[in-house]
Order: C-alpha cells, then sequence, then structure tokens
C-alpha cells in the first residue's frame, strides 16, 4: 500500500504537521508551532531529540470522529525523519512538535485538514488526529533506499542491482536498509510510470521482507499500473495470505478477480 503522506518531499512524500486523538479541550495544550496536542503517554523528558538527530516514529491517523483511516503499526513498519532538514513552514511545524517529544512519548496533534482553495476555506470542524509515538533517535542512518534510487536515475536500475546487491553482502559502508524507505522510492517511480524502476524497487522489499503483507500488496500496485493483471492478482492474495485483516487487500482482489479492477 502506497505510504501515505508523511515523509521527506525527496522521497515522494509530503511532510504535514502532525494531529492529534480527540480529546477534552481542558487535556489539550498549545504547542509553539500552532497546533493543539495532548498527551497519551508521556515519555522520558531527559531524553528529547535535537537537530540533527534521525528520529524514528510510529504513526496512527485517525479522522474527526476518532476512526483510524491508517497506521504504521498495520504496516509493519516505522517511519524515519532527520530533524533540521525543513524546508516548508509545514515541515518546520511538525519538526517543533517531534522537539516536544521524550523517548517513548505518545502525543496526539490535531490539525485542520487542507482544502484545495486553502486553509481558510476548510471547515472549522474539518481537521485530522495523528498519534505519534517516538520511538528512538540517535545518529541519521546512510538510507540504501536514497543511493540506489540515485543510481538508478543516472547509471539505471541494472547498476542499481548491482550496487543492492553489493550492500547487502556486505555493509561496512553502513547503510540501512528500510521497508518504508524503499517502498515510497518504488511509489515515486511507480508515478513516474517508471514501472521497471518501480518494480525493481518492490522485488527488492518482497526479497529483504517476505514475511511483510505491505511489499506484497506494493509490487500488485505496481504489476496492475503497468497492465498485468495475472501478477497483480498472486501478489494481492499473498498480500492476504499474509495478513487477512488487510482489507484493502483483499477489496482489490476481489475488483480483479471479477474484472472490475483491471487495467483498461
Amino acid at each position: 500500500m502506497k505510504i501515505i503522506q508523511f515523509l521527506v518531499l525527496a522521497v515522494a512524500v509530503i511532510l504535514i504537521p502532525l494531529a492529534a486523538t480527540a480529546q477534552k479541550a481542558s487535556t489539550e495544550k498549545e504547542s509553539p508551532s500552532g497546533s493543539s496536542y495532548t498527551v497519551i503517554k508521556a515519555g522520558d523528558d531527559t531524553q528529547k531529540p535535537v537537530d540533527g538527530q534521525e528520529v524514528e516514529i510510529h504513526v496512527v491517523v485517525k479522522d474527526a470522529e476518532g476512526t483510524q483511516q491508517w497506521s504504521t503499526h498495520d504496516m509493519g513498519f516505522t517511519n524515519f525523519y532527520t530533524l533540521g532538514t525543513a524546508k516548508t513552514d509545514d515541515e518546520k511545524n511538525m519538526e517543533i512538535d517531534l522537539k516536544l517529544m521524550g523517548k517513548g512519548a505518545i502525543y496526539s496533534f490535531k490539525v485542520p485538514n487542507k482544502s484545495e482553495e486553502g486553509d481558510d476555506k476548510a471547515p472549522a470542524s474539518s481537521y485530522a488526529f495523528y498519534e505519534v509515538e517516538l520511538v528512538d533517535f540517535g545518529a541519521p542512518a546512510k538510507s540504501a533506499a536514497n543511493l540506489l534510487a540515485e543510481i538508478a536515475n543516472t547509471d539505471g536500475i541494472e547498476a542499481a542491482a548491482v550496487k543492492a546487491e553489493m550492500l547487502r553482502k556486505d555493509d561496512s559502508e553502513g547503510y540501512a536498509f528500510r521497508e518504508g524507505e524503499i517502498n515510497a522510492k518504488g511509489y515515486q517511480f511507480l508515478e513516474e510510470k517508471k514501472y521497471a524502476e518501480a518494480l525493481a524497487f518492490f522485488n527488492l522489499n518482497v526479497s529483504l521482507f517476505p514475511e511483510s503483507h505491505n511489499v506484497y500488496d506494493s509490487r500488485g500496485d505496481a504489476f496492475l499500473a503497468k497492465g498485468d493483471t495475472e501478477n497483480a492478482k498472486a501478489n494481492f492474495a499473498k498480500a492476504v495470505e499474509l495478513n487477512p485483516q488487510c482489507t484493502y487487500c483483499q477489496t482489490k482482489l476481489d475488483q480483479l478477480t471479477s474484472g472490475a479492477g483491471e487495467k483498461e
């Protein structure tokens, strides 16, 4: 499944301000970023992240009624972000919010949804909640996904595949292979209609994380986008096998089985 747009623009995901679960107004606090938040679980306030450090977070997204829309827990991986790299106001606000949190804390941040006409046009009741858990933080790891995507764009996907194999055999360069980052790069290529590159990244994820339903779901999306419905069905079926609770995987499989989801 395509990762919700919460990561860095450079990895094809848009950072948005963090939001919160519904709480009574009396329990809400104001962040220097301008957002409101509640503390679900206090963390170690003697350990807070600073610029230059990479944070590892879990995110649960809920709508205004508190119904869960998406969760990194369900996806099976955490998100990573390096503080001090913000380029937009939204990114800067997100960093302010993250720096409030002690290690292990779970905060809920609440922000209004953006309308197509601009924030000032969005209904006052239109907002989302983002429960954020600060799992850990420390020195940034080197991203294998970023390196391989750069090689694919400059030297071709075959060169990227060779480099990936080298890094997997010898990790002395210290590159981290992260499911979420590789997945995001795959979707970036998919959006650019670079199907060979997208499939190469999704295939890499399948080889690295064979027990993750998400890697098969993503690869199914790539096969479907290029018109290969049989391989798409096989991958969606594998995703459902690994995670029978994955309703969106089952929906896509059912649509293809009935012929309704086939690419025209």
